[in-house]
């Protein structure tokens, strides 16, 4: 962990006003955010649990110059697209 004088830098545009929602990919490292930011002075921090494995698997949900894809969904419906069409294959046969 870095020194308070330091993670007041790295969080100085961060408004402590404002409520801050940390993430990361999945949740883990989130813990460090929310420490630091609470030995800050900030009151209003929330962690957002599914963080980005969660965000990043739904295909309506923005992201901007991100490299991760979860392509989880799209193997689901995939699958299940295939086992509707073998069920359709043996109604013809």
């Amino acid at each position: 962990m870095l020194s308070l004088d330091k993670l007041r830098e790295v969080y100085k545009d961060i408004p402590k006003d404002h409520k801050v929602i940390v993430y990361c990919h999945r949740g883990c490292r989130t813990a460090f955010a929310y420490y630091a930011l609470e030995n800050l002075g900030y009151k209003d921090i929330v962690i957002y649990e599914d963080s980005y494995i969660v965000w990043g698997a739904r295909m309506d949900t923005p992201v901007e110059n991100e490299h991760y894809t979860n392509m989880r969904p799209v193997v689901l419906t995939l699958e299940s697209m295939k086992k509707r069409l073998e069920a359709l294959e043996s109604k013809i046969k």
